[in-house]
């Protein structure tokens, strides 16, 4: 953007800036993006916004996505260009023929379904130990104005094998396959409703199979028009599984019929100061109403002043519902090597960071000349 763009300069931080453009993205039910850029005017231009919005196709590479941002903020700049000196020296230009009425909408013989698989592996190793991953999913979805369909199906091998100074070796294996299957309708502008089902086998959680449904209702405080700036959605789902464990549980159950509820919040909140997500949960068993599980999720990133800003990210989650749990606990090798999950009342992880720069504010020149000196400390 620097080297197309070379009638602009870019400054460090918003509070220098004559004009400041705020870019959120959100994923298409093609597997592209919509871009909304907002144009906030500054200093001489306050009070003087504006938007623009674009989407670029599900296949588009870095480069075409780069040149469509390079682009459209060319052309939302060009209302600030119009009041400045640099005005008679812009000369717009399209490319095409002259304007005439838009084409019509082409008929889309894959009605808006989009497919897609993957499939991944891992090996890394030495003498003594060796650790190999495996995994692959496939995917359907469709998503129009009024209903979205999302289907999934994913699996998963891992493997680690040591080799132990008395000569005896060491192999550990870890299984999990699943399936989920969301069907969702829009009915307005804040409310939605849909169905979520889904099926999974695991080693490390002790399913041999669980299979669950649950019918959810969704409400957003703000109209969902508006979700690329700010959201607050409240969604409840009241629904059951039915479990067979690999091994006999605690409870003495090698199998259950396991009715639940959950209800959740979500705010997240795009803002020329910075982005915020925020969201809480909790789930409840019917049938054990004192077995049950909360917790939040929080991600933060604010500018507090000019040159320094604040990042914090964490989630917390108090659990009550370990109900898979196998009779006998596991091994040494399976606590160590994270193959069995283990009784716990929470679980949690955070971070914390503060950023300040300082210095030119107007230097526009790119030079990728020696990009790096990390090959002054190779790890020996």
């Amino acid at each position: 953007m620097r080297t197309e763009l070379p009638f602009l300069d870019h400054v460090r931080d918003v509070a220098q800036a004559d004009v400041h453009v705020l870019v959120n993205g959100q994923q298409t039910g093609a597997g592209g993006a919509s871009y909304e850029m907002r144009f906030i005017g500054r200093e001489s231009f306050r009070g003087l916004d504006d938007e623009v919005t674009f989407a670029t196709a599900p296949d588009a590479t870095p480069d075409v996505t780069r040149r469509a941002i390079t682009a459209h903020l060319a052309l939302g700049l060009g209302r600030y260009l119009a009041r400045t000196d640099a005005a008679g020296r812009v000369k717009l230009t399209a490319a095409g023929g002259p304007g005439g009425p838009p084409p019509a909408p082409r008929k889309d013989p894959w009605n808006s379904w989009v497919f897609s698989l993957s499939a991944n592996g891992f090996l890394n190793g030495e003498h003594l130990q060796r650790y190999a991953n495996g995994y692959g999913s496939l995917s359907a979805n469709r998503v129009t104005d009024r209903w979205k369909t999302l289907l999934s199906m994913y699996g998963s091998y891992s493997e680690n094998r040591f080799e132990l100074s008395d000569g005896s070796v060491v192999l550990s294996a870890s299984r999990s396959y699943s399936a989920a299957g969301l069907q969702m309708r829009a009915l307005g502008a804040h409310w939605s409703a849909g169905a979520i089902a889904g099926a999974r086998t695991s080693t490390y959680s002790n399913y041999d199979l669980g299979v669950s449904l649950a019918p959810a209702l969704e409400y957003d405080i703000f109209p969902y028009s508006q979700s690329s700036k700010r959201q607050l959605s409240i969604r409840y789902a009241a629904g059951a599984s039915s479990v067979r464990y690999t091994r006999t549980t605690i409870y003495d159950r090698d199998s259950e019929f396991l009715p639940s509820h959950d209800l959740s919040v979500r705010l997240i909140t795009k803002q020329p100061w910075g982005s915020t997500s925020l969201s809480l949960s909790s789930s409840q068993y019917l049938s054990h109403p004192d077995q049950y599980a909360v917790g939040g999720y929080g991600e933060f990133s604010v500018r507090i002043v000019k040159g320094l800003s604040f990042q914090a990210n964490g989630d917390l989650e108090m659990l009550r519902n370990q109900r898979s749990l196998p009779r006998g606990g596991a091994s040494t090798e399976e606590i160590l090597l994270q193959r069995r999950e283990l009784a716990t009342s929470y679980r949690y992880y955070g971070s914390v960071g503060l950023s300040y720069s300082f210095g030119s504010m107007l230097n526009n020149i790119v030079n990728t000349r020696f990009p790096s000196a990390s090959f002054m400390f190779a790890s020996p």
